[in-house]
């Protein structure tokens, strides 16, 4: 097992698990995982547009997280 910390952001907070504070905390995963099993685990359906950031860099779905990564997750972003 390992544990990443998780900070949902603005309408994705509706997805916090318990323990989550604000939509902030830890969040365990098998060894193995990728960020969009993370996706999985916090109930965001795959359809749900999302940016992750992952230890401060724009990540894809593919990556594979360690123990002790920092993810944001992020609402799509729209304006000019």
């Amino acid at each position: 097992m390992k544990t990443v910390q998780v900070k949902l952001y603005l309408n994705l907070r509706k997805y916090a698990t318990p323990g989550m504070d604000n939509g902030q905390g830890p969040v365990s995963l098998k060894a193995g995982h990728t960020a969009k099993d993370l996706l999985a685990v916090l109930g965001i359906p795959p359809g749900e547009e999302c940016t992750l950031v992952v230890n401060s860099r724009i990540a894809g779905k593919d990556l594979l997280l360690k123990d002790g990564d920092q993810v944001a997750v992020l609402p799509p972003v729209s304006g000019g």
